[in-house]
């Protein structure tokens, strides 16, 4: 018997595992995941600090105009420090701003606006990575995620991000059950995404009020007592005035009122809408006459928001104000901006 014949067949097998190893890429993957993990580390350093003070300046008086401004020290301090979450989650939530404001360009409006949505997604993946426990992202990321998968015609993505965005309504529903909505607010107003969007800002408000509200009357009247004296810190921070939400609750009304008018229900949309008027910051925001407009235009903004597409055309237009919210130059600083 040949001693060295069952030493040449384990060196031969071991040689064949060792090639199947190799170009099945074992090597790739042992060296990925011994690779250090991106980890958090915040640093308040004199940049960063001057970066989110203009950032909160400029997002809080509204002034998209400044917006590059802002833009160029914020990405300056993040790349001198990219493990911040924060400098990642206001870098993200910057390119968000500008995508989703971008009507205020008019006729200056490029095609490469849309890029701000990938860069938006990218530092928002960041900004969950650095800091998990921050409920708020999954909302934001899962809508970019769902507008970038339309954009580039890719289904998989679009539903991924629908899926990340109900995780984020699961993390955090007061805050989450509103950004999942507005992030269906293009769907046909019969389809069944857009009814599960409204179900959602109602949910909203079911939390703010503790109770399931009344789909034929919601109105807050009865519970202005109950919202005043929110105990949790978390809710009141989703669904009250802020001091970087100034007019939360009006906005969200103004919202919800148009997601409403656009599917027909109009006595529901005037509830509404005129719960906005009850707040005691009501004559302070700067944006009551669009609500006011709307109360006085309710029929007719049905179908002016059902008709409404959105087409290159469609960024100058001179009625732009009176389209639905989703649609308009004033997406985030209509709760945001202070004056």
């Amino acid at each position: 018997m040949n001693v060295f014949r069952p030493l040449l067949i384990l060196l031969t097998v071991l040689g064949l595992a060792g090639t199947a190893f190799y170009f099945s890429g074992g090597p790739k993957r042992i060296a990925i995941a011994a690779a250090p993990a991106k980890t958090a580390e915040a640093k308040d350093t004199p940049e960063k600090k001057a970066a989110e003070a203009l950032f909160w300046e400029v997002f809080l008086a509204g002034d998209y105009g400044r917006l590059e401004e802002v833009m160029t020290p914020l990405k300056a301090a993040y790349l001198e420090n990219p493990r911040d979450p924060d400098l990642a989650l206001h870098a993200g939530l910057l390119h968000l701003w500008r995508l989703a404001e971008r009507f205020r360009l008019g006729e200056s409006v490029r095609p490469s606006i849309t890029d701000d949505m990938i860069l938006a997604r990218k530092y928002l993946e960041e900004a969950k990575r650095l800091n998990p426990g921050d409920g708020r992202i999954n909302g934001w990321l899962g809508g970019v995620m769902m507008g970038e998968g339309f954009l580039h015609g890719d289904d998989k993505l679009r539903v991924e991000g629908y899926f990340v965005a109900k995780q984020g309504v699961r993390d955090y529903p007061a805050f989450n059950h509103f950004s999942f909505a507005y992030a269906l607010a293009n769907q046909p107003p019969d389809s069944p995404r857009f009814i599960e969007a409204i179900e959602s800002l109602y949910a909203t408000m079911d939390i703010s009020c503790h109770d399931r509200v009344d789909r034929t009357n919601p109105s807050i009247a009865p519970y202005a007592e109950v919202r005043q004296n929110e105990p949790d810190a978390a809710i009141r921070r989703a669904v009250t005035n802020t001091a970087i939400a100034p007019f939360n609750v009006q906005g969200f009304y103004l919202a919800f009122g148009d997601f409403l008018a656009r599917a027909g229900r109009t006595q529901e949309a005037a509830i509404i809408y005129q719960n906005a008027q009850l707040d005691a910051d009501y004559e302070r925001w700067p944006f009551r006459h669009l609500l006011e407009d709307r109360l006085a235009n309710l029929d007719e903004n049905v179908k002016r928001f059902r008709d409404f597409e959105l087409t290159r055309e469609a960024l100058w237009d001179p009625d732009l104000a009176k389209h639905a919210n989703i649609f308009n130059s004033y997406n985030c600083v209509v709760c945001h901006q202070r004056e």
